[in-house]
């Protein structure tokens, strides 16, 4: 405990003692109470604190006897009993008593009151201090699930340890045993009863009740043991890399890595693959904890070659999250298993694994994945685009400034627009989207969308060409710059506003004489003054500028030809 807590009880004690007799506490001090200095004090306090650390300590030693739940419910309490009601109950206490019950003793009360008041912002310090690590004490107390650890007492195992020798010693029988031959006229029905699936079940049973504590390390390689006997090559291949992985302390370890992993080089079915394995078991770290020494057992399988293996993942992946559902690796292996569903085309289930990704960590950063793939699935998959926008919004307000939120804004204007026929909402969405998206090309398509609605189905035929517009201020002499202008003089063509389509198209020659469009728009140009306004200067004219600069194309034989006609009929 922490000198600060100590200091805290101590003072704390002597406040007490004023409470419980405040006449005689005072008769004691009283001749003194002048001279009382602040070290004076701390040195009462000192010598309470001591008793005080003295009867904690006895008091966890007794009560630290026993499973983790007393243990825990020991903690909480005690750490709550003295931060919380009791603190408060003091303090509103001695407040009311010295300002309200002893204002005669001005002098006794002045100086006690200005080593209360500094206790008082001490105490405030460590509560504030203290707060913290109660969480963090709770939280490591409710994450406790292997063992918990005395240096006075030694480990107490998580586990009955009379069952669990026990069970080891059914273990070892268990590999020993062979299948039996049957006797007598049964014989002739062929052979005795395989007796290799029982034993592996029963091997993995052990596993499942006291992993990852006890002999589990011996257990594993019996289960190896009994694949290499059998020749269940791949099942032997799986044992080995994970016994390495898990249990690098093992005094099995180096017998394992170097007698059992020998079949990795001297059997058939490994031959393909030998270099590769060899390679790998010789290179595996050994990290300190069990929860990372699992997590890069679980992400091995999810990458590994061989597709056997590779098939254990998600088996995998949901013990880890089963024995370390608080470990900081279980977020991302959450999210491992919906990608690897939704890839299996299992989409309800992935759709379940991420929002059991929500639930049990929404304060993790995959938490954002799984909000934007959920909205995926809903809208993609499952065709409920009220409930993806949801999603979706939901994405966009918890991380507003992460690249899947500016996404999001597109998927819900694409839902608004294809589906839901809200032009509105299709419009407003669209639009945040290009103003975030820092891609050029879906910036533009974005806003080339929104245009389209403005026009044709908003009849915003000025808004719409305004949008148009903005492509180009963004984007100038890109291809999406030469559409949107193209794309803003058809518009107004289409309404019969041909001055202001024709001054869109020469905008376009006029700015960006080199590119490609420029001569479809001179082209549109002529088609106007030729058909629509019937103004046959205009159309020489154009049909001028063509050949001057498009010399040596087909263009430039068509507008010389049209120019023929023309002047005959002059």
């Amino acid at each position: 405990m922490s000198n600060y807590m100590y200091k805290f009880i101590g003072y704390v004690s002597i406040v007490s003692l004023l409470l419980v007799n405040p006449v005689s506490g005072f008769c004691q001090i009283e001749d003194s109470a002048l001279q009382v200095s602040g070290s004076e004090i701390d040195n009462m306090v000192d010598t309470v604190m001591g008793k005080q650390e003295l009867e904690f300590q006895n008091s966890v030693e007794e009560q630290a006897v026993g499973d983790k739940v007393a243990l825990r419910q020991f903690i909480i309490d005690s750490l709550q009993i003295s931060f919380e009601d009791k603190l408060q109950e003091i303090i509103d206490s001695v407040r009311t008593f010295y300002e309200n019950k002893i204002e005669d003793e001005s002098a006794v009360r002045d100086v006690v009151i200005d080593s209360l008041t500094k206790a008082f912002q001490e105490i405030d310090s460590i509560n504030v201090m203290y707060s913290e690590q109660v969480k963090t004490l709770i939280d490591s107390v409710m994450n406790l699930n292997t063992r918990l650890l005395f240096p006075s007492r030694g480990i107490v195992p998580a586990y009955d340890i009379n069952l669990e020798d026990k069970y080891f010693s059914y273990c070892k029988m268990l590999k020993m045993e062979e299948s039996k031959q049957k006797k007598g006229i049964l014989k002739l029905r062929g052979g005795g009863e395989n007796i290799y699936p029982f034993q592996i079940e029963e091997l993995k049973r052990y596993l499942e009740t006291f992993f990852p504590e006890a002999r589990c390390d011996s257990v594993q390689d019996f289960l190896t043991q009994l694949y290499i006997r059998k020749g269940d090559w791949s099942k032997a291949e799986f044992s080995l890399l994970k016994f390495i992985h898990l249990y690098p302390n093992s005094p099995l370890y180096e017998e394992v890595k170097s007698i059992r992993s020998g079949v990795f080089q001297t059997e058939k079915s490994y031959r393909k693959d030998s270099d590769y394995l060899m390679s790998l078991i010789g290179t595996i770290p050994a990290y300190p904890n069990m929860d990372i020494r699992y997590f890069k057992f679980v992400e091995l399988l999810k990458g590994f070659p061989n597709p056997e293996i590779k098939r254990r993942f998600i088996e995998e992946a949901k013990k880890f999250l089963q024995v370390y559902p608080f470990s900081p690796k279980s977020p991302l292996v959450n999210l491992w298993i919906g990608e690897t569903l939704l890839k299996n085309e299992q989409d309800q289930r992935a759709f379940m694994y991420y929002k059991r990704l929500m639930t049990f960590y929404p304060e993790s950063d995959e938490m954002r994945i799984a909000l934007y793939r959920n909205g995926l699935i809903q809208e993609e998959k499952f065709e409920e685009y009220r409930n993806a926008i949801d999603s979706f919004n939901s994405l966009i307000e918890k991380f507003p400034d992460d690249t899947l939120a500016i996404s999001a804004h597109y998927h819900i204007a694409k839902i608004a627009d294809t589906y839901l026929k809200n032009w509105e909402k299709a419009v407003k969405e669209y639009q945040i989207f290009a103003n975030s998206c820092s891609e050029s090309e879906k910036s533009i398509s974005a806003l080339m969308r929104k245009a389209a609605i403005l026009a044709s189905e908003m009849n915003l035929i000025e808004d719409a060409v305004a949008t148009y517009k903005s492509i180009d201020e963004r984007y100038p002499d890109t291809p999406g710059a030469y559409k949107s202008i193209i794309l803003s003089g058809d518009l107004y063509e289409n309404h019969k506003r041909y001055e202001a389509a024709i001054a869109q198209y020469m905008s376009l020659f006029e700015k960006y004489p080199e590119s490609d469009k420029s001569l479809d728009a001179l082209e549109k140009v002529a088609a106007i003054y030729r058909g629509k306004i019937k103004d046959v200067d205009k159309t020489i004219e154009t049909l001028n500028l063509i050949i001057a600069n498009f010399p040596n194309t087909k263009s430039e034989a068509k507008a010389l030809k049209q120019l023929k006609k023309l002047e005959k009929s002059k």
